[in-house]
């Protein structure tokens, strides 16, 4: 058998999240990528269950364990949008926030599912692009606006897309890369300043 090498190496955690306080297994989680960071691994895997009950997206993981680009999806979009008054937010470079959801509409197309508590509203400290639809069931174009401008965002509205998801027609979304590299270069030398702790509204 001949030599192995190895150029990076990442570990995997699977997150508990119980249903009576899913903060607390976040928090753990957050624990352990600093941990595993502070170890020299190169990258690390989160489990994600999307409408899990309290915790629905990696977004805050990877915020916390690097320097790191947000892309989210949906219910990500808010938990990227908690970031905002939070030291984790000095790691973010820039964030790609897809198909946002409106919890109280989510709440109602999913009732018992989530317990998200109320939108984030607090300007984001890190360029930012929001991307919607005009029949989305999740959030409507005017909310889109809204909550847009309040994370101090960029808006992009694309047209009749739905939730911008594979129920949607979206497969590998090429334009949604583009976007990405265009937030990278817009990034690139800006200076990093964090802001107040968030305020919230329903």
């Amino acid at each position: 058998m001949g030599n192995i090498s190895i150029s990076h190496i990442g570990f995997l955690t699977p997150g508990n999240y119980p249903d009576e306080d899913p903060l607390s297994g976040l928090e753990q989680t957050l624990e352990q990528l600093q941990y595993g960071e502070d170890l020299g691994f190169d990258s690390a895997w989160v489990r994600q269950r999307h409408l899990e009950p309290g915790i629905s997206s990696a977004s805050a993981f990877l915020a916390a364990a690097t320097k790191a680009y947000l892309v989210a999806h949906s219910l990500g979009c808010l938990l990227a949008a908690r970031l905002a008054g939070r030291s984790a937010a000095r790691r973010v470079k820039g964030a790609l926030l897809v198909a946002p959801c409106d919890l109280p509409v989510t709440e109602n197309l999913h009732p018992g599912h989530i317990s998200f508590g109320p939108m984030p509203t607090a300007p984001l400290p890190f360029p930012s692009i929001v991307v919607g639809s005009m029949n989305d069931a999740y959030m409507t174009v005017d909310r889109l606006t809204l909550f847009g401008r309040l994370w101090n965002a960029e808006t992009r509205n694309i047209g009749l897309a739905g939730h911008i998801n594979v129920a949607s027609g979206f497969g590998r979304w090429r334009n949604g890369y583009r976007l990405l590299e265009g937030l990278k270069t817009q990034t690139r030398g800006r200076r990093h300043v964090v802001s107040m702790p968030p305020a919230f509204a329903m």
